[in-house]
């Protein structure tokens, strides 16, 4: 076992080394172009955008109600949500992620029920602080479908600590 490890050690060391007239060379970076050289760069062109830049659905036009239930038997709390949609569009999905502070826990108030302009969405629910306190509830994100006129789906995420939203056409 030993002779091989040696064996092994000789052929790395010699195997590896160069003749100083074999060596190879370092590579040189090409030089850059200074000025207008005659080389002409084309910048590709932005595509027009499909939609507008205008976010298509504010939180204002979703308001939501939460209020929290007396503890059940067992002592569970339960937050139960709903929602207005002031939008032009039917709502089909929408998706809260809260902050339950007590805790420290995340949960998750979620409707797939279709609100049509106007309406009110059913009752839907989640678990609530143990403080039953409405002040201990704390909105992270908001994730909305929608139907538009041209029957595309329109998907909005909104993340309320930072005020930002992104939203994307689908068809």
């Amino acid at each position: 076992m030993r002779k091989i490890a040696i064996l092994l050690l000789l052929l790395a060391l010699t195997g590896c080394a160069y003749p100083q007239d074999q060596a190879p060379k370092p590579m040189e970076p090409n030089p850059v172009p200074q000025g207008n050289s005659g080389i002409k760069v084309e910048q590709p062109e932005e595509p027009e955008p499909e939609e507008s830049e205008e976010i298509p659905i504010y939180l204002e036009d979703l308001p939501i109600i939460l209020s929290i239930r007396e503890p059940n038997s067992i002592g569970t709390v339960y937050l139960d949500a709903t929602y207005i949609n002031k939008s032009e569009y039917p709502i089909t999905r929408y998706f809260m992620t809260i902050l339950l502070k007590d805790k420290n826990e995340k949960t998750y108030l979620s409707s797939h029920d279709t609100v049509l302009p106007g309406e009110t969405s059913p009752n839907f629910d989640s678990f609530g602080p143990q403080t039953m306190d409405i002040n201990d509830v704390e909105k992270l994100t908001l994730e909305i479908t929608a139907k538009t006129e041209n029957n595309k789906e329109l998907y909005i995420e909104y993340d309320y600590k930072l005020g930002w939203a992104e939203w994307y056409y689908a068809d």
